[in-house]
């Protein structure tokens, strides 16, 4: 819950200042989406079928380098990890918010659709993995730090090679499903059955979950 507040809200606060506050976007955005031209009216870039490869794997790194910062941070007791939900937040938002002001939203949101779920899921469980660092700093209980880092660290670890796995798959959408030249429903249909399989997914890893600490604990009982 923590790493998507710290994520979204901050996205919905920017959103909300550029198109109250247009020169916000002068200060908040590169220079290069201040006049950015879409590819289309329904997608942000067209990216050459055999670079498409290459493009991908450059996505995955970059992705997986933000979600391993977010997790490593949590040993900064959390600070760093908020600075990079919150930073990367706002400027989701600010460039939301510009394309929008500039009748590009179409393009926009028909380039992130396809494999937008699973990214900002995994950077914000990544954040929830640092959290849980974090908690064990902040809060250790009746124990050392270092136990309780031991304690949490498995779990923690966990979530973020879940992430990576997350973002290797976001990354192959990106890089050879997002330019292509599919129609915008079928990009809310992609969007669509990515939401539903992560939260199956989720559901059931939870239910798991819960029966094997419920096991768990009936025999140490």
């Amino acid at each position: 819950m923590g790493g998507r507040l710290v994520f979204f809200g901050p996205a919905v606060v920017s959103y909300v200042a550029v198109q109250l506050y247009p020169s916000l976007g002068y200060d908040l955005l590169a220079e290069e989406f201040l006049e950015f031209d879409p590819a289309s009216e329904e997608n942000l870039h067209s990216i050459p079928t055999l670079a498409r490869p290459v493009i991908s794997s450059v996505i995955i790194t970059n992705n997986i380098q933000v979600t391993l910062l977010a997790f490593g941070f949590g040993l900064t007791a959390g600070v760093g990890t908020s600075i990079l939900l919150i930073f990367n937040g706002v400027h989701l938002g600010s460039v939301a918010a510009w394309m929008t002001l500039h009748g590009k939203q179409k393009a926009l949101w028909g380039w992130i659709m396809p494999h937008g779920a699973t990214e900002l899921l995994a950077i914000c469980l990544a954040g929830a993995a640092g959290y849980l660092l974090a908690g064990a700093i902040v809060v250790p209980g009746e124990v050392r730090r270092s136990t309780a880092l031991k304690r949490i660290g498995g779990d923690a670890l966990r979530i973020e090679i879940g992430c990576m796995v997350m973002l290797v798959i976001a990354g192959l959408i990106e890089g050879f499903l997002s330019p292509s030249s599919i129609n915008y429903s079928t990009r809310i249909a992609v969007l669509a059955v990515s939401l539903i399989i992560w939260t199956v997914y989720f559901l059931t890893v939870g239910q798991r979950g819960e029966k094997s600490a419920a096991a768990t604990s009936h025999r140490n009982s």
